[in-house]
């Protein structure tokens, strides 16, 4: 449907989306295998984790809360209530940054308030790629440094699809993981 109108408006097809150069509208490529199914991070990546004794996989799931004990995320509850513990894991506990998301004492301390004000006070934005752009010094666009860290902030590193300082004509997923990758290897202290 978009496809359609938009040949009908005037802009051009571009069969290939990832063409160097190319400008147009064409499909989204897709990720097959050998038989023609679509690959996802579900298939992909999941599959070789699936036999962790510390990972449950569950379908339709929608999850409440995270369980933290002594730093480290032992279980989830469930909208629906139900709790799923996590089986010990040998990594060490995760340091956690925490913030008040409500000012508001009264509130923070009836779960039904605080879930209500939650809904209405905070959200997520839409920002796939591009909108904290990496760049060298000299560029007054660039929000990020080649490593990622924050302009201005000591310590903090933006490790997602925002820092592209382009639009890629692609699937973000795969270029995504290895932006994150490359970070915590920064952080890690790696060259």
């Amino acid at each position: 449907m978009v496809l359609e109108a938009s040949l009908e408006a005037g802009h051009p097809r571009l069969d290939d989306l990832n063409e160097p150069g190319g400008v147009g509208v064409g499909r989204l490529p897709r990720n097959l295998d050998a038989e023609h199914r679509r690959q996802s991070v579900l298939v992909t990546y999941l599959a070789g984790a699936r036999q962790r004794p510390n990972l449950e996989i569950r379908g339709g799931a929608l999850v409440d809360t995270l369980l933290v004990r002594d730093g480290r995320v032992t279980g989830v509850r469930l909208v629906s209530g139900k709790r799923s513990r996590l089986a010990a894991s040998s990594s060490p506990p995760v340091p956690t940054t925490r913030r008040n998301c409500c000012s508001d004492a009264q509130i923070a301390r009836d779960p039904e308030a605080l879930q209500q004000h939650i809904l209405d006070f905070h959200a997520t934005d839409y920002h796939p790629c591009g909108t904290c752009k990496m760049g060298g010094a000299s560029d007054p666009l660039a929000v990020v440094d080649d490593h990622c860290r924050l302009r201005g902030v000591d310590n903090l590193y933006i490790a997602d699809a925002s820092v592209m300082p382009t639009v890629p004509r692609c699937n973000i997923n795969l270029p995504t993981m290895m932006i994150g990758q490359r970070v915590a290897e920064y952080v890690r202290g790696e060259p």
